[in-house]
């Protein structure tokens, strides 16, 4: 009798991961990554937050997520968004730099996963600076919904 085995693991069982680049610098979330689906308001809107171990962080804002599809900034800026953060005190938004793209990729509301793809550029309120944020992926981040 033969018998074989696999050492792969489901997709589902990964861990949800981030990865982008900043001004073409490769940034990685080191596992710190959370979300959300907030529906109180009747708008299903996903905050995606994630932080490297250098206390950098990325969070992404899409509205009206309820399955895949292509969210951004020229539907609602003001929800639609993403920041970049170094802590503790600059930030950078995308806010009205017509940028700002999410492409939700997997969306498994029984398992609560979500895959996409991101990118956006966001200006500095504390000197104007832009920093541009490409190549934008997350892998089975789990969510929660509200």
């Amino acid at each position: 009798m033969l018998s074989l085995a696999s050492c792969e693991k489901d997709d589902e069982d990964m861990p949800g991961q981030l990865s982008a680049k900043v001004d073409n610098v490769a940034w990685q979330a080191d596992g710190s990554i959370l979300a959300v689906i907030d529906n109180r308001n009747g708008d299903n809107l996903l905050i995606i937050f994630a932080k490297d171990n250098k206390n950098e962080e990325i969070i992404i804002t899409a509205k009206d997520v309820t399955g895949t599809g292509t969210y951004t900034d020229a539907t609602d800026p003001s929800r639609n968004h993403g920041q970049y953060t170094i802590n503790p005190n600059k930030y950078w938004y995308s806010l009205f730099l017509n940028s700002f793209s999410v492409t939700i990729t997997k969306f498994d509301q029984t398992a609560k996963k979500i895959s996409g793809t991101f990118r956006f550029q966001a200006e500095a309120a504390h000197d104007n600076s832009i920093k541009s944020i490409t190549d934008g992926v997350f892998t089975n981040v789990s969510f929660d919904t509200y």
